[in-house]
Order: C-alpha cells, then sequence, then structure tokens
C-alpha cells in the first residue's frame, strides 16, 4: 500500500507531477523563488519593487470591471463615468481604486528607482536592469496619460490639448506628429477612442511584457544590497551564497508584512481621504451658497454639484463627509473667501490660523472670482461689484455674523477691522439694486 502511494503520490503531488510533465512549473517556482538567494542585509527600501506588483495588480484588476462599463464615445463617455459612480453596485469604489492605484503606482516606482540610485543598482552587471526600468517607466506614463483622457471631463480635455501640443516643439516632424497621435485636427471622438485602445491593450501588455523582462533580468544577475556586496561571489561547498538566504520564505514574509501596511495606507485613501475630500467640496458649496446665491447661477450651482458627490458614500464615509462639510465652512468664513479681486489670496508667515490660508486657495475661491470678474462695474477700475449684490434672505446666512474679510469692499461705515452683524450687512446691500 505504501509503495502504491509512493507511486501514485497525493491528489496534490499526482495533479503537480502531471504538470510538471508539461510545464516546467516546480523549476520555475525553484529558480525564482524558493532557491533564488538574496542578500540577508535588505532593508525596507527594498519593498517597493513589490508593492509596485501589488499595484500593478489592483490596477489590471479594477481596470477589468471599470471597461465592463465604460462606453469610449465622446458623447457617452462621461455619461458612462457617472454612471458607474452611481448605479454600477460598489462601481464608486472600483473607480477610486483604479484612480488612487494610479497614484500609487508612481509613489512606490518613485522610490524604487530612488534606491535604485541610493544603492548604485544601474552599475555593472546591472545596466539592462536599469534600461528595461526606465523603459517601464515611459510606459507607465503613456499608461497614465491615456488613461487621463478618458473621463472626457474639463480636466481631461485640456490636460490631453496641453500635453499632446507639446510634440508639436519637435522640429519637422512636430505638427505631423501632433496631428498623427490625436488622429484629427483637434481632439474630439476619435482622440478618444485611440486613447482607450492605448490605455486598455496596447500599453497594459507592453508594461506586463517589460515587467517580466524586467524581473527574468533581476534574477539572472542578482539583487544589489546596501553593502553593494556581490552574494554570488562567495559561495559555500554545496554552491549557496554565503552572505544569502532564499527569497522565500525570508523575503516573502517581510514582504508580507510590508503590502500589509501598504493596502492599510490605500485603503484609508479610498474610504476616508475621498470622504473628506467630498466633504470638502460640499461645505465650500454650502458656503457659496449661503452668502453668495444672489451672485447668479454660477454660485448657485455650486452646492447641487458638491452635494451629489456624497450621495457616492454610504453610512460610515457620511459622517465623514458631513464633518468635513462642517469644518470646512467654518475655514472658509474665517479665512474670507469672498475678498477683493485686488487682494488674492497669499499666504502669511507666522500666521497662527494656517488652515485658514490654507483654505483661501480652495476651488471655491477660483468659481467666485471668475464669476466677480463677469460682474466688474463699470468705472471702478474693474472691481467686483460686491456692494451693489443683494442678498436674497437672512435666513440663508446662519451664522450670527460675517468675518471683517468679507466686507473689505464695504462703505467706510462699517468698521472692518470688527465682526459686523447680518443684520446691519443686509441693511445696507438691500438698498443697492441686484445683479441681473
Amino acid at each position: 500500500m505504501a509503495r502504491i502511494e509512493a507511486e501514485v503520490g497525493t491528489p496534490k503531488g499526482g495533479l503537480l507531477r502531471w504538470i510538471d510533465d508539461r510545464f516546467p512549473l516546480s523549476e520555475t517556482m525553484r529558480y525564482h523563488i524558493t532557491e533564488y538567494y538574496a542578500s540577508k542585509n535588505f532593508n525596507f527600501w527594498y519593498v517597493f519593487g513589490v508593492l509596485a506588483m501589488v499595484v500593478l495588480v489592483i490596477q489590471v484588476v479594477s481596470g477589468i470591471f471599470l471597461t465592463m462599463n465604460y462606453k469610449p464615445s465622446a458623447a457617452e463617455a462621461f455619461a458612462s463615468v457617472e454612471y458607474i459612480m452611481r448605479d454600477v453596485e460598489m462601481g464608486w469604489l472600483i473607480r477610486y481604486m483604479h484612480s488612487t492605484g494610479a497614484s500609487f503606482f508612481f509613489i512606490v516606482v518613485y522610490l524604487h528607482m530612488f534606491r535604485a540610485m541610493l544603492y548604485g543598482s544601474y552599475k555593472k552587471p546591472r545596466e539592462l536592469i536599469w534600461i528595461i526600468g526606465m523603459l517601464i517607466f515611459f510606459v507607465l506614463m503613456a499608461e497614465g496619460f491615456a488613461g487621463y483622457l478618458l473621463p472626457w471631463g474639463q480636466m481631461s480635455y485640456w490636460g490631453a490639448q496641453v500635453i499632446i501640443s507639446l510634440f508639436g516643439a519637435i522640429p519637422v516632424i512636430g505638427d505631423a506628429l501632433v496631428e498623427y497621435i490625436r488622429g484629427d485636427y483637434s481632439i474630439s471622438d476619435i482622440t478618444l477612442n485611440r486613447f482607450f485602445a492605448l490605455h486598455i491593450i496596447v500599453l497594459p501588455l507592453a508594461l506586463i511584457g517589460l515587467v517580466f523582462v524586467h524581473i527574468v533580468a533581476l534574477h539572472e544577475v542578482g539583487s544589489n544590497n546596501p553593502d553593494g556586496v556581490e552574494i554570488k561571489e562567495h559561495k559555500g561547498p554545496n554552491g549557496i551564497p554565503l552572505d544569502g538566504v532564499a527569497f522565500h520564505p525570508y523575503h516573502t514574509s517581510k514582504d508580507l508584512v510590508a503590502i500589509i501596511i501598504f493596502l492599510m495606507f490605500f485603503s484609508a485613501v479610498i474610504f476616508l481621504l475621498h470622504a473628506v475630500l467630498c466633504g470638502l467640496a460640499r461645505g465650500a458649496g454650502q458656503a457659496l451658497g449661503r452668502y453668495f446665491d444672489g451672485w447668479g447661477r454660477t454660485a448657485a450651482d455650486v452646492p447641487a454639484v458638491a452635494g451629489s458627490l456624497e450621495s457616492q458614500f454610504h453610512s460610515l464615509p457620511r459622517l465623514a463627509v458631513q464633518g468635513g462639510a462642517d469644518f470646512v465652512y467654518s475655514q472658509l468664513c474665517r479665512s474670507g473667501v469672498a475678498r477683493n479681486a485686488a487682494r488674492r489670496p497669499r499666504f502669511r508667515a507666522g500666521r497662527k490660523n494656517f488652515l485658514g490660508d490654507l483654505f483661501r486657495i480652495f476651488p471655491a475661491d477660483a468659481v467666485l472670482h471668475q464669476h466677480r470678474q463677469n460682474q466688474a462695474c463699470p468705472g471702478e477700475g474693474g472691481l467686483p461689484c460686491l456692494n451693489s449684490t443683494r442678498l436674497p434672505d437672512s435666513s440663508l446666512l446662519r451664522r450670527a455674523s460675517l468675518p471683517h474679510k468679507v466686507l473689505r469692499s464695504a462703505p467706510a461705515k462699517f468698521n472692518c477691522k470688527k465682526r459686523t452683524s447680518i443684520p446691519k450687512i443686509l441693511r445696507h446691500f438691500s438698498a443697492a439694486p441686484a445683479i441681473s
């Protein structure tokens, strides 16, 4: 019975033997993992290569699910992204995993490149590994640029317009190259389709192929180490490097700890930071709606647009959304979003209210500034017409008073160094005609 079991083996052993007879699986595992010896003195800088592999897997898997619902058409691309965010089950999570993973991909790759330069991993005999790594970096940049256009929003369109136009600086062939990349005389539907094909087929295949070649070349010459010792030059009688240990299980166990810590940060950004940013946008919209609804549609539409982001989150992130909204509302009130256009936001050294200064560059300020420029008063040097704006109702203002910075363009009868009450402001503004 024992002899029969030894010949046949367990079901797992029998399956592995059947595979090994047709594919060198065990030999490949031994050569690249279990019997691949790396230096004993690897530090934390050596985990970023593994983290880059983890992010690559996240990007591929999340990208596949996004492709199932995305429509590469200029007429439907933006709407399909909104459909993914609002109607697809867990679609918001898949998209945030993909967008956040793109940022983390570049972060870990930059740190991986820094480690290579720090310990001289570009020197002999690892020059080819460095060259292949640079090719991976260029393909990764092209992949990120192609994906940036796919949501087909304003940032996507103008970002593509600027970056593609850079190729026009190439002598002789610049203009023809720009037209070839766009596929048209301007960025249009064919450009979107072309970038979609590059993003989901051409560049991912090139990236995965280069990563495979990168790892094979690395395992051929061996990894570098902080001390710069070539462990393959000092081997024992059994042919094993004296200063090396097997990659598995010694280094894989440490890499697993790094992966867990990385995924904790990754999850925190997805589930918490996005919720906080959603709260920031919603809070800014509420502040604009409360203070400047009388300024027209530009400011009035901001709460609806920003508030719609909150619907992407459920019970737990909603708490962070509400807290972020209240926090931003108070900060916007303190920092004075509605300041005079002649006094643009600037940081002041030594100011205690750093967050207040930080929120002066919040996008809401840009919306207000643009609207105020459009509503400039003739004959006053182009200054905004804050004094001629009628506030619709005191119920829109839920604070007992307004910061003095909101009143920089108010008449001299207001003391701008003190907080002025709402009824006094309303009496002043109600005496002037409203902006149509």
